[in-house]
């Protein structure tokens, strides 16, 4: 069976909105003191989310905005670390719509928000927010808005609009793993399969190191008749994902081609 993840919630994009954290500033206040201190406990999140310390990243965010409520930088990264790290949508809602209120150009927000109202199918929601986001020519990772707006459409049954946009978001970005992995789901449960096994390939050749990568171009191989191929991208993600559910996944069907 197909494996999938949401388009906002794999790890691939959550790598990249860490890097969209550090997109605005703290909105000024009276207290400039409070201000700057609290740009400290900002930075301090971001290098422990970097460091993987989500609690403490949690827990210097909070500070931010105790010492300045209007922080946007703080309220957008505890929005992130809500929705992705501790799977609070509602709180990630509350915290990025303060981000926006505070700073209403904040694109990195818009986007982020469009992410968590797109993980609970609020694609209508979802969508302006991206369209807006694509119109700022300042706003620095244009191709995750592009693929995000085309996975909104495709859940809306507009496929050549979602196939559109999600090209679209690979032009500037063609080792962007999101965007070929979403364009094989897409051409694979539409049955194109010729398309899909090009897309997966890309998604294998552009991100090496990603198993998921190696499972569904092996998976593409393998209905094209390619065992051979397939043997070879399955290996490898058995490999690279030893010890987990994929990992199991891809020796079963190693074991199906021996049989």
């Amino acid at each position: 069976m197909t494996r999938r993840l949401s388009a906002p919630t794999s790890l691939a994009l959550a790598a990249l909105a860490l890097g969209c954290l550090t997109g605005a500033t703290c909105q000024p206040v009276p207290d400039s003191k409070k201000t700057d201190e609290a740009l400290l406990h900002y930075d301090m999140g971001v290098q422990a989310l970097q460091s993987n310390d989500i609690r403490m990243a949690l827990v210097e965010q909070q500070k931010a905005i105790e010492l300045d409520p209007a922080c946007d930088l703080a309220h957008n990264a505890l929005g992130f670390l809500y929705h992705l790290s501790y799977g609070d949508k509602d709180k990630a809602i509350e915290h990025y719509k303060l981000a926006l209120a505070a700073n209403p150009k904040f694109s990195e927000a818009m986007v982020n928000l469009g992410n968590v109202y797109l993980d609970q199918a609020r694609y209508d929601e979802a969508i302006p927010l991206y369209e807006k986001a694509l119109s700022d020519i300042l706003y620095k990772t244009p191709y995750i808005a592009e693929n995000n707006l085309g996975w909104c459409y495709y859940k809306k049954g507009e496929v050549q609009l979602a196939i559109d946009h999600i090209r679209s978001a690979l032009v500037p970005n063609p080792k962007f793993c999101l965007g070929h992995r979403n364009l094989g789901i897409i051409y694979s449960e539409t049955k194109q399969p010729e398309k899909a096994l090009q897309s997966f390939a890309q998604f294998a050749k552009q991100c090496p190191e990603v198993p998921d990568a190696r499972y569904r171009h092996g998976r593409a191989l393998l209905g094209a008749g390619d065992q051979e191929g397939a043997r070879r991208e399955l290996g490898v993600c058995v490999e690279k994902a030893r010890g987990t559910q994929l990992g199991d996944d891809c020796q079963r069907l190693l074991e199906q081609l021996s049989q």
